[in-house]
């Protein structure tokens, strides 16, 4: 990674640690140099502000996220264990980078529009991913169309509880009750019941 990339990270990493800490409103550009140990001209060269900068921390993210949730999906063939599979994905990156998640569950929702964008951009494949379930039930159209993007806020909100109550330290927890809503919705409740006991899904289950 040569400087500039490597400077570039550091101001993203100084901004997620300060929104983490004390939320994005009222941040200022100059306590974003202070912590990234760069001057103000050298945060210009890579973004015109700091709205610049925070969306562009959220749209890495959620591409990153969508890509490795889409990676977990793929290893599987039945929509059921590719939703769990998803939703355990879920838990590990927003777990292996905390900043992130804060920022994204807490902060986005009151961020400037292009940051929103990009959060509703991952909603809306989250309600894609969910509504491929059709696909597997008997009459698909006895689903309301509109399950799939309430299901999809309903996901997002109560995972925004958990990051702001314990930081997903209890998100093995959090996992089966993802999984129970989403099932039900489209399977019914005996099929979320099992969902509640069902194990981890192992790479490679597709066979």
């Amino acid at each position: 990674m040569d400087s500039s990339a490597q400077e570039r990270q550091r101001i993203q990493g100084a901004l997620k640690a300060l929104c983490a800490a004390r939320g994005y409103a009222g941040l200022e550009t100059t306590e974003v140099c202070g912590a990234a140990g760069v001057s103000e001209t050298e945060f210009h060269r890579h973004f015109a502000d700091l709205d610049e900068c925070f969306a562009v921390v959220v749209e890495e993210g959620t591409a990153g996220l969508l890509a490795f949730v889409g990676g977990a999906f793929l290893e599987f063939e039945s929509w059921r264990e590719r939703f769990r599979a998803c939703a355990w994905a879920l838990l590990d990156y927003l777990r292996a980078d905390p900043e992130w998640a804060r920022l994204m569950v807490t902060e986005t929702p009151e961020a400037p529009p292009r940051a929103r964008a990009a959060r509703e951009g991952g909603m809306e494949a989250l309600a894609t991913l969910l509504d491929l379930a059709r696909g597997e039930i008997e009459d698909p159209g006895s689903i309301p169309p509109d399950t799939a993007s309430h299901l999809a806020g309903a996901i997002y909100s109560r995972v925004q509880l958990a990051v702001e109550a314990d930081g997903l330290a209890h998100g093995e927890e959090l996992v089966p009750e993802l999984l129970y809503v989403a099932v039900s919705a489209y399977f019914g409740p005996e099929a979320a019941l099992e969902e509640l006991e069902a194990p981890r899904p192992q790479p490679g289950g597709c066979g």
